[in-house]
C-alpha cells in the first residue's frame, strides 16, 4: 500500500481536484454524471428538501469527512440537519457522515465498492443510505432495521423525517 495522504494534503493538491476524492488516504477518480444521473439527483434533493420542510438542509454533491484524517468524499445528495450544516460551511464539510447519504448509481462504480462506501456510512453517523438506480427505477435503502427494496407504485419512508413519504415514481419522473 502506498502511503496515506492526509485530508490537509488532499487540499493543497494544485489543479482541479473536482473530480477527485479522498478514500482510506488514497487519491480516486470520480467519474462524471450523465445527463440522467444529474436529473435524478436534482430531483431527489429536491423532493427531499419538500418533505424536510426545513427540518434538513439538502444538497446535492456534498463535502463529508466520514473519518476526518484520511477521508474526503462528496455524496451524490445528502441530507444534514441545519446544525451539522452550519458547522460544514465553517469547516468546508460535514464532520462524519450526512445523516442520510443517496447515491445515483454510475455504470463505472462497483459494487464492492458501494458496498464499502455503504458501510463506512453507516457506522460514521449515517442514519440511511440510499442507492438509486436509474436504469432499474429503483432505490435500495439500508437503516439500521436492515435493506429494502423500493420499486414503482411504492413509497419509501424516509427515517430521518419520522416516516415522511416519498414515492419512487416521482424520484424517476423528474
Amino acid at each position: 500500500m502506498t502511503e496515506r495522504m492526509t485530508v490537509a494534503e488532499f487540499l493543497a493538491m494544485p489543479g482541479d481536484t473536482s473530480h477527485l476524492e479522498l478514500q482510506d488516504g488514497q487519491v480516486v477518480q470520480r467519474g462524471v454524471w450523465l445527463a440522467r444521473q444529474c436529473r435524478v439527483a436534482n430531483g431527489l434533493a429536491a423532493l427531499l428538501r419538500g418533505v424536510s420542510r426545513g427540518r434538513f438542509e439538502v444538497y446535492i454533491k456534498v463535502p463529508f469527512r466520514a473519518l476526518p484524517e484520511y477521508e474526503l468524499r462528496d455524496a451524490d445528495v445528502a441530507a444534514v440537519t441545519p446544525e451539522r450544516w452550519a458547522e460544514a460551511l465553517a469547516q468546508d464539510a460535514v464532520a462524519g457522515a450526512p445523516d442520510l447519504v443517496a447515491e445515483v448509481l454510475s455504470p463505472t462504480r462497483g459494487l464492492v465498492d458501494l458496498l464499502q462506501y455503504e458501510r463506512l456510512c453507516l457506522a460514521n453517523g449515517c442514519r440511511e443510505f440510499w442507492w438509486v438506480d436509474t436504469r432499474a427505477n429503483e432505490v435500495r435503502v439500508t437503516t439500521a432495521d436492515g435493506v429494502r427494496i423500493y420499486r414503482a407504485g411504492m413509497e419509501i419512508p424516509v427515517v430521518i423525517l419520522d416516516g415522511e413519504r416519498i414515492a419512487v415514481d416521482a424520484i424517476f419522473a423528474r
